[in-house]
């Protein structure tokens, strides 16, 4: 498989990550904003959604970060084996990939924190750290939609397909 056909690949993945995150986010917009009171009456299924944007929010950051990255490094001759994590990021910030590479280590650090600890979280931090993951979310579907078009504008040709059908502000 060539480096192209494994990034029209892991492009695919994130558009199905995507699909299901916004899903998710429309079946708990009725809860938005989150306060003590509506994290107290949440059902089973809205912990079912809320887990879920969570658990897609992870894998689009994780495929981007881990894979993606990567290999448009790969393709625009900036990747160096030896290089951390942060320098890559900045390669790509400098190539208009990322629009910052400061953004990219908050929501880092906000998906670590509410995988991490949203079990122990006391009720009012709970529905807090909730608010501020559900508006993450938007930057984290900007920052993919600004890959995928980067991904779109050095490739000869657009993914087999996009299989999108919503957009990421309609939820």
């Amino acid at each position: 498989m060539t480096l192209e056909q494994s990034l029209a690949q892991l492009i695919e993945i994130c558009l199905i990550h995507e699909r299901r995150m916004i899903h998710g986010l429309k079946r708990i917009n009725h809860l938005m904003p989150m306060t003590s009171e509506k994290l107290e009456q949440m059902s089973d299924d809205d912990y079912l959604c809320l887990d879920g944007v969570v658990g897609r929010f992870e894998k689009l950051q994780d495929t981007l970060g881990q894979k993606i990255f990567s290999r448009i490094l790969k393709l625009e001759e900036e990747f160096e084996i030896s290089e951390s994590f942060l320098d890559r990021l900045h390669k790509l910030e400098k190539l208009k990939v990322l629009d910052s590479t400061d953004a990219w280590i908050e929501l880092r650090k906000l998906r670590n924190e509410l995988s991490h600890e949203y079990a122990c979280m006391e009720s009012e931090e709970l529905s807090t750290s909730i608010n501020t993951f559900v508006a993450a979310c938007q930057d984290l579907l900007k920052i993919w939609h600004d890959v995928e078009r980067y991904v779109a504008s050095i490739k000869p040709s657009p993914p087999a397909s996009t299989g999108r059908k919503d957009s990421p502000n309609s939820f």
